[in-house]
């Protein structure tokens, strides 16, 4: 069997094998197609008061997301990692509340945002991949939570967060994470 036919048959049956595993997971930049945050909307941000995070730690027990909703967070998912992929974190933020832009950008000086807005193209051996995400329940507070497996390029070790995403204008957007995601993607 060729390479392409090997290629196909270990897609058809789900197989991981090697490199076509993580090309199946690699959010590439060419899928970042949203518009970025623009530095003056962050800046406003930044300027008013930091909110406490709303994740309950203890409360992450719901009912599982219906198909429909897991395929949008997914979709949410891949295209932020895409987008720092991209190394445009302007376009992977248009994918954030408010609220989580405030909390993670609490600290940054105008000149940290206006660094931002210069595309920053990640070398393809650095990029993310996304390993899984699995368990999307609905809480009780409305929102969705995640739990997302990712191999950092520039990490030797997968890593797993905790997605919270809340849906705004028919789109699902990052509301807050848990773990190490702060440290890896801002």
């Amino acid at each position: 069997m060729n390479v392409r036919a090997a290629t196909l048959t270990a897609i058809l049956l789900g197989l991981a094998i090697g490199p076509v595993a993580a090309t199946l997971n690699t959010p590439v930049p060419a899928t970042c197609q949203t518009e970025p945050v623009s530095v003056e909307r962050l800046a406003r941000l930044i300027a008013t008061p930091v909110a406490a995070s709303p994740v309950s730690y203890l409360a992450l027990e719901g009912a599982p997301a219906d198909r429909d909703v897991a395929r949008a967070v997914e979709q949410t998912i891949y295209e932020v990692v895409a987008c720092f992929n991209a190394g445009e974190p302007l376009r992977a933020y248009a994918f954030y509340t408010d609220g989580y832009l405030r909390r993670i950008l609490a600290h940054q000086s105008i000149e940290d945002l206006q660094g931002l807005a210069t595309p920053s193209p990640v070398d393809h051996d650095d990029w993310t991949v996304v390993i899984d995400i699995r368990d999307i329940r609905l809480l009780d507070d409305g929102r969705i939570y995640a739990t997302v497996i990712l191999d950092p390029g520039l990490i030797p070790v997968q890593k797993m967060f905790g997605f919270f995403l809340i849906q705004q204008d028919s789109r699902w957007l990052l509301d807050d994470v848990l773990d190490e995601l702060r440290f890896s993607l801002p």
